[in-house]
């Protein structure tokens, strides 16, 4: 009984190794990021402080 014990945990190990395998080698071929593009200020997801901020009920 054993030996097909043994025989699954070697299937899992080996198909387990293999898609970790593949997916560092899919992020390591991966592109590089890319800078922003220019474009309107947001675009990058970047929000300024200013319009974060309440503006004053004094003004």
């Amino acid at each position: 009984m054993s030996g097909i014990q043994d025989l699954l945990a070697l299937v899992i190990v080996v198909t387990a190794g293999l898609w970790l395998g593949r997916h560092l080698w899919r992020r390591l071929a991966a592109p590089p990021c890319q800078p922003p593009t220019q474009g309107p200020a947001g675009s990058d997801g970047f929000v300024p402080l200013e319009t974060l901020r309440r503006p004053n009920k004094r003004d």
